[in-house]
């Protein structure tokens, strides 16, 4: 499973993804979940079932488009159009998420083999996470 949300997060979601997981073996499942790895909340007792993927952060775009801002200013035109948060971070701000996932989850793959991909979105940058996942490896969707 592929999720950006995951506890000990707490966002919208988050409480129905877990008991997804949790109840999973159920019916015969063994769920491995690739979440996010978020240092300002405090480690989870996940076991060995959840993997933390680094996510890059695009901070230097905001200060791009302050940058662009201001000089627009210089010249009496109102910019706040946010230009280049738009052109790339595309399809959210979670885009750096998706190169960590994407080798996170090839290294579950090659250790553990899962054979069906589950995505949960918003946001949809874990979807294109998936696709990748899914394009380099032979499983489900």
């Amino acid at each position: 499973m592929l999720a950006y949300h995951y506890p000990p997060v707490v966002a919208s979601g988050c409480a129905r993804i877990k008991r997804f997981v949790d109840n999973l073996p159920l019916f015969g499942y063994d769920p491995l979940v690739v979440t996010v790895e978020n240092g300002k909340q405090p480690a989870a007792s996940d076991g060995e079932m959840v993997y933390r993927a680094r996510q890059f952060v695009y901070d230097k775009v905001a200060l791009l488009d302050a940058l662009v801002r201001k000089s627009f200013q210089q010249f009496g035109v109102n910019y706040n159009f946010r230009l280049f948060d738009r052109l790339l971070l595309f399809p959210d701000n979670a885009v750096g998420f998706v190169p960590g996932a994407v080798a996170k989850g090839m290294d579950v793959y090659r250790t553990s083999a899962y054979g069906l991909i589950y995505v949960t979105c918003k946001p949809f940058s874990t979807a294109l996470a998936a696709v990748s996942l899914k394009k380099n490896s032979i499983f489900h969707w």
